[in-house]
């Protein structure tokens, strides 16, 4: 499976590298691109493993890549976002601080990918509709523990390859949505460089922000110190954002709102 296009994030302090983040999309088209972004990303450290199970896994990312991809129109919210940071970096390009080099390099990669998403008649991943062996495995994969080795012979079968070559035919499949896992990288890290953070406190574990009306955020970011043993609850509207940090006494219980207050890094990424 090909990487995905090299990003540049920003540089961070020691502080924030010890921090958990937890993020927030606030739309489902961005929702949808967390999901392939998770896929893409398992599935990628899976198959440079070794051994059966790790590639047992990364088959079930792909079949996770196909049914999203029947789920919705992926590859029309991917268009309409690549035009939308088109259209952002146009505007920006009119001012005297923006690094031009940068923004063209950008620009070429967006028209990049609206070009070569576009002359595709059939949706990415769309022959593997029709692969014998993943249709088979896929259908008895459905099913709770149909994947086991007597009801998947097939599947087991495929298994004895060497490492080598069930990665190898692992990349040659995933290789077929290359332009959906490259166009939803590009545009998820856009919009994690429009980043602005601001440090904040959570009274009693509770925090409330109303959102400027123009403001076209479209992830949140909450960053915690773990030492806190607290996880966010995020709750996001278009006009305002609510958090809850949530403490776990013990696995077996439902987690309760904790009466601490709470220092937390709010991100904002809109653009």
């Amino acid at each position: 499976m090909v990487k995905a296009p090299a990003t540049n994030p920003k540089k961070r302090s020691a502080h924030e590298k010890t921090m958990i983040a937890y993020e927030q999309p606030m739309g489902e088209r961005i929702r949808s691109f967390l999901r392939f972004e998770y896929l893409f990303d398992r599935a990628h450290n899976e198959i440079n493993k070794q051994d059966t199970w790790s590639h047992r896994t990364a088959l079930e990312c792909l079949f996770d890549v196909m049914s999203l991809m029947g789920a919705s129109d992926i590859k029309k919210e991917i268009i309409k976002e690549l035009k939308r940071h088109s259209g952002t970096l146009e505007a920006l390009a009119k001012h005297p601080d923006v690094d031009q080099a940068r923004l063209e390099n950008l620009e070429s990669k967006i028209h990049y990918f609206l070009n070569t998403i576009n002359i595709r008649d059939s949706a990415p991943g769309y022959e593997l509709k029709f692969h014998e062996f993943l249709s088979t495995v896929r259908q008895r994969s459905n099913l709770p523990a149909g994947a086991c080795d007597f009801d998947a012979p097939n599947l087991h079968f495929w298994l004895q390859n060497t490492p080598a070559h069930r990665s190898a035919d692992l990349s040659d499949w995933f290789r077929s949505f290359d332009i959906i896992h490259h166009s939803i990288a590009l545009c998820l890290n856009v919009i994690r460089e429009s980043v602005k953070h601001s440090e904040h406190v959570a009274e009693n574990g509770f925090f409330q922000l109303s959102l400027l009306p123009d403001l076209p955020c479209q992830i949140i970011q909450v960053c915690v110190d773990p030492y806190l043993n607290v996880y966010p609850e995020i709750s996001a509207g278009k006009h305002r954002i609510t958090i809850r940090f949530m403490m776990v006494e013990n696995s077996a219980n439902r987690p309760t709102q904790t009466d601490q207050n709470i220092s937390f890094r709010l991100g904002l990424c809109a653009i």
